[in-house]
């Protein structure tokens, strides 16, 4: 039977998002078949793989490191075998397994991509967005997305296991280039904006896998990146008159250089 939902782990030298699942695991039991954990190993020691071996409620798969974190992404989206995916990195993590529960049921419906709520904790926990105004912005200006990020980070997304892939040539905007995609490729009609939330800690942000391979000035790389968002999805030429208020107000702060 095939699984409702492939939830992919990207790994790189922690065992902190694994822990998370495990702890989930031993106190409800109940998601047989519906949903696989897919482990894809980036690290270059043995502690994922000698982790996982523990517990037979991961698939774990190796991937060569190729000092691109996204490229493990891809290898744990491409090994997976449920109708829809979630990547789940190992600073974001669900409140409870009542949640998963939950997205099971909205599955069911058939959206061709769920929106998740994304909660920041540090210290306390607040909402980066709240739903109702990602609804209107989605409906009505979800062009603004290239410089005003109101999805979240990638696992707030869980979209269909449709060889939707990320593009490795995006080093910090690459959730911004994947959701255009999805726009692109799915009707926003179809996405659901749920309840179900994510939280982002916060505390180990800075030592995420995509900051810690940058090499460049991050204003560098994002400014850089914002130009090709413009060029590739065509951007500047699909603006209504008020997202191209939003878009010339932020040419002028230097946010965009097009």
């Amino acid at each position: 039977m095939r699984p409702t939902l492939s939830i992919v782990l990207p790994t790189f030298e922690s065992t902190t998002g694994l822990q998370r699942i495990v702890n989930f695991l031993l106190t409800d039991n109940r998601l047989d078949d519906r949903i696989e954990f897919i482990v894809s190993d980036d690290s270059k020691s043995d502690l994922i793989k000698n982790f996982v071996s523990k517990h037979k409620s991961f698939k774990y798969i190796k991937h060569s490191n190729t000092g691109n974190p996204v490229d493990n992404w891809n290898h744990g989206i491409e090994m997976s075998n449920g109708r829809y995916i979630h990547v789940l990195h190992h600073d974001e993590y669900y409140k409870n397994y009542k949640q998963l529960h939950d997205l099971l049921r909205i599955l069911e419906s058939s959206p061709d991509v769920v929106v998740l709520k994304c909660m920041l904790s540090k210290g306390h926990v607040s909402v980066l967005v709240p739903n109702w105004v990602k609804v209107k912005l989605l409906k009505k200006a979800h062009e603004i997305l290239h410089f005003k990020n109101f999805l979240g980070s990638p696992s707030n997304i869980i979209f269909r296991n449709d060889k939707n892939y990320f593009n490795r040539s995006f080093i910090w905007l690459v959730d911004i280039d994947f959701y255009f995609n999805l726009m692109h490729k799915y009707v926003l009609e179809a996405w659901t904006v749920s309840e179900v939330e994510i939280f982002s800690d916060l505390v180990h942000f800075r030592g995420n896998s995509i900051s810690i391979s940058l090499r460049q000035s991050l204003q560098e790389i994002e400014k850089n990146e914002r130009d090709n968002l413009i060029q590739i999805h065509e951007l500047k030429k699909n603006f209504s008159l008020k997202n191209k208020l939003y878009f010339y107000f932020a040419r002028a702060l230097g946010y965009v250089s097009l």
